[in-house]
């Protein structure tokens, strides 16, 4: 990516900035100064239009305006658009928006851009990260200034959420950019978004400098540092050098052992899971899918994963309104796991492992990239335990990630973890639809490919409870995939800020709340 540098006059300002907090004594917490919040990774682009990027996601509401937000209830509340209606049974949607609102440039935030940014999401072309989100969208009209209404094809059962994630683009600055090219322009790399901040420029060491676009509450300067190592990061926030950090659930033990620091869990937590290629021996025999989960205690892997990581057992998002407890995947039973492997034909063998009739033992290879070996060294010894030889295969990630991309290349077993961009409008097609993108388990059902097609064309919450726990049943029957935990990221937060709130809106959700201790 290249980078921008700030005028010398700026630089120094955030220079003398960083200093003061660096060397001086903390004193009163209040609005203003500079809060130094630390990430794992640089994203390829700021403005998470073009990218699936969680580090793009948590910053849209920063740099960028949504028609709708989400409030700390879940429900969605106005952003940019002040109110909405529904009509025709969920075939329309009309939005009114705010006035005086504006662009890091000046410009008026018009309808216009509104229809321009919903007509490119709806657009394949425009390489909008959850495009499906808006491929029933027939029709976009600007009604007046301040009003915009949508038709879809059939009822839009995904709701207001969508519209949450939604960066709302500069149609003055892009309309003529067009297609494939939209996301290589040069905007992508220096976004001018409507949100509280705006893009200042990056130092030399990399770090992306934010400043508040007007007098306000918070920080008046948010810097964004990458720092890849754990360890790093917690000097860095002992010594005040930064005031906080996006981290993995993992390091939450570590957080919050160290002096002064606490971890906030970063919803929606994301779903740790094996998928289990069911088109090859010996996961193609349900029996053998269904006694590999029973074999697994997903109470201890999930608190080995982290303090703040929960037991899954089912694919639905932890927080959805569809999840049904008790509809989960066979767990930490080995009497059961031994009915099943014994009607399967697999035997004790002289070693503790499972032979099948042919003599050939009960082996497979379960891969991930290098950050799961500690979860899977645990998962290889459960099952052990039920007979299972569960070898471990451990890949740099980017050639991990390629790998299971290619359905031809796809190993025996992967250990993934999805974040879900959705909860009330969570859509199961990609994963457990035998034509879904994310379909790495290549599980075929026709029932289930009939109930995440009806999720898709249905609004009402009764129906879509029935059909996730529909679907819930028929995927604890036959483990295409082994939901391990839900594991959130965490905000750790250390003694120089003040005010810090988290939400399932990500790490910023109270950014304006903010007070830096100076």
């Amino acid at each position: 990516m290249r980078r921008r540098y700030l005028t010398l006059t700026a630089l120094l300002a955030w220079v003398t900035a960083c200093s003061g907090e660096r060397e001086a004594e903390p004193t009163a917490a209040g609005a203003g100064g500079t809060a130094v919040v630390c990430m794992v990774s640089e994203p390829v682009t700021l403005n998470a239009f073009v990218s699936p990027a969680q580090a793009s996601a948590d910053l849209t509401p920063v740099l960028f305006s949504t028609l709708v937000r989400t409030d700390d209830a879940g429900e969605p509340a106005p952003g940019l658009a002040s109110d909405w209606e529904w009509g025709e049974e969920g075939r329309t949607l009309r939005f009114g928006l705010r006035p005086g609102v504006t662009w890091h440039d000046g410009q008026p935030v018009t309808a216009e851009d509104v229809a321009f940014t919903l007509r490119i999401a709806a657009d394949s072309t425009y390489a909008y990260w959850s495009q499906a989100d808006f491929a029933s969208l027939q029709e976009v009209t600007v009604v007046d200034s301040s009003t915009v209404h949508l038709r879809f094809a059939a009822p839009y059962a995904a709701g207001l959420e969508p519209f949450a994630l939604l960066p709302i683009q500069p149609r003055h600055l892009l309309a003529d950019i067009e297609g494939e090219a939209f996301a290589r322009a040069e905007y992508q790399r220096a976004p001018v978004g409507s949100g509280p901040y705006r893009l200042r420029g990056r130092t030399a060491g990399g770090d992306v400098i934010l400043e508040r676009r007007a007098a306000g509450t918070g920080p008046e300067r948010l810097v964004l540092r990458f720092i890849p190592e754990v360890a790093t990061r917690l000097v860095e926030l002992q010594t005040g050098a930064v005031h906080a950090c996006v981290m993995g659930g993992a390091a939450a033990d570590e957080v919050q052992a160290a002096q002064q620091l606490q971890a906030l869990p970063l919803g929606p937590a994301g779903v740790q899971f094996v998928a289990l290629d069911t088109r090859r021996p010996p996961l193609d025999d349900v029996r053998v899918r269904r006694a590999m989960s029973a074999a697994l205690d997903r109470q201890t892997l999930a608190q080995v994963t982290s303090p703040v990581a929960r037991p899954a057992g089912s694919f639905v998002p932890w927080s959805s309104p569809f999840r049904v407890d008790t509809l989960r995947q066979p767990d930490a039973d080995l009497e059961l796991a031994a009915a099943l492997l014994d009607s399967a034909g697999y035997s004790l063998g002289d070693d503790g492992i499972r032979v099948g009739p042919d003599g050939a033992p009960l082996r497979l290879t379960i891969a991930s990239d290098q950050t799961g070996q500690q979860l899977l060294t645990l998962i290889q010894g459960q099952l052990r335990r039920a007979g299972i030889d569960a070898r471990i295969e451990l890949m740099e990630a980017a050639t991990f990630y390629e790998q299971i991309q290619d359905p031809e290349r796809r190993p025996m077993a992967m250990a993934v973890t999805l974040n879900p961009e959705k909860i009330r409008a969570y859509d199961p097609y990609g994963e457990l639809h035998s034509e879904g993108f994310l379909n790495l388990s290549s599980y075929r059902s026709p029932t289930v490919d009939s109930l995440t097609e009806a999720l898709r064309r249905t609004t009402d919450d009764a129906d879509r409870a029935r059909m996730f726990a529909q679907l819930q049943r028929l995927v604890s029957r036959d483990v295409p995939a082994l939901y391990i935990a839900y594991a959130p990221r965490i905000l750790a937060v250390g003694p120089g800020l003040e005010g810090v709130d988290v939400s399932s809106t990500g790490p910023f959700a109270n950014l304006e709340e903010w007070r830096v201790r100076r």
